[in-house]
């Protein structure tokens, strides 16, 4: 009889240590999957931070003739809150614009003000290094999404070989759904990508630059006037046909005045001469030098002709959306 009830007690005993020791083991395991979830949860809060400090927005600037010029760019959040925007061309060139170099406007429309910045944007745009305003900019997650579900896949195997075999995914059923969270697939749906074109609004005339200056206008050139005066020719000298003259030694054959002129041929007829024919012709005496003539008057110059702005009114896809 005592043999017997020494029996039942040990029997019991055992029993409660098994009970006990069984307890033991399902308290781990649902640590460990805590842990897990945790890791997981830590990742995706990361991946957002990230994904949040930059976004695509429309670049606005002016090129050299004053036309709008749209582009697409970022605005980037520094770890201190300040927002920068940023135009990265072809080449790798990247072109940061700080506060006070830029405006914000509505849909998303950022107006660069700093004029080095706009030249340097809007002549990479006539070159067509960099993406148009319709156009949409990868922006790299700095490989968050990988690590995401590395960590994942990397918790899921870990479970599986620590010894606990089936039974202990089928106890901690709670835990081992929340390890597969990150793995959850959904059905592809086609996706769409929006080709975006500019629709112009009303053009903005702009009148030409003019200015005013006062000028002297020319009505008549300088000029100089000649003055002339007669010349009387005794032919019979000139040609050497009088015989007193030439005895006499007389050479002149020119007279600047009638008077002069008859003297000389009156005398050769009293002495038996031939100097009885003249001729005359006109002889320039001197110049009269005479001032331009002319008047002031103000004329209107243009700098600039006048010219019509082409503005970007916003952008719509064939599938109607508008931005």
């Amino acid at each position: 009889m005592i043999k017997k009830n020494l029996f039942k007690t040990m029997t019991l005993i055992v029993l409660c240590t098994m009970v006990f020791a069984g307890c033991g083991r399902k308290k781990v395991t649902v640590d460990t999957s805590i842990q897990q979830e945790s890791r997981a949860g830590d990742s995706k809060d990361d991946k957002k931070k990230v994904a949040s400090n930059q976004e695509q927005v429309t670049v606005a600037v002016k090129d050299a003739d004053g036309n709008t010029v749209e582009v697409a760019g970022i605005v980037e959040t520094k770890d201190n809150g300040e927002k920068v925007v940023v135009v990265t061309d072809s080449d790798g060139n990247r072109t940061e614009i700080s506060a006070g170099g830029f405006t914000s406007g509505d849909n998303k429309t950022i107006t660069i003000t700093d004029e080095k910045a706009s030249e340097t944007i809007s002549s990479a745009a006539a070159e067509n290094k960099v993406p148009k305003a319709d156009e949409i900019i990868e922006i790299p997650d700095n490989g968050n999404n990988n690590n995401g579900s590395g960590n994942d896949s990397g918790n899921g195997s870990s479970g599986n070989s620590d010894g606990n075999g089936s039974s202990s995914g089928s106890n901690n059923g709670g835990s081992s759904s929340s390890g597969n969270n990150g793995n959850i697939s959904t059905p592809d749906t086609p996706s769409h990508t929006h080709n975006w074109k500019p629709v112009y609004g009303s053009p903005i005339h702009h009148e030409a630059v003019t200015h005013d200056e006062d000028r002297w206008v020319v009505d008549k050139p300088a000029w100089k006037e000649a003055v002339y005066k007669n010349i009387y020719i005794c032919r019979h000298c000139r040609d050497g046909r009088c015989d007193r003259c030439k005895s006499l030694g007389i050479t002149q054959y020119e007279y600047e005045n009638i008077a002069d002129f008859d003297a000389h041929q009156d005398a050769c007829l009293d002495e038996n001469g031939s100097c009885f024919s003249f001729l005359t012709y006109e002889k320039i005496d001197h110049y009269i030098y005479h001032d331009e003539e002319g008047h002031n008057e103000t004329i209107t110059i243009v700098d600039k002709e006048a010219w019509d702005e082409q503005v970007i009114d916003h952008y719509e896809c064939d599938c109607g959306e508008t931005k």
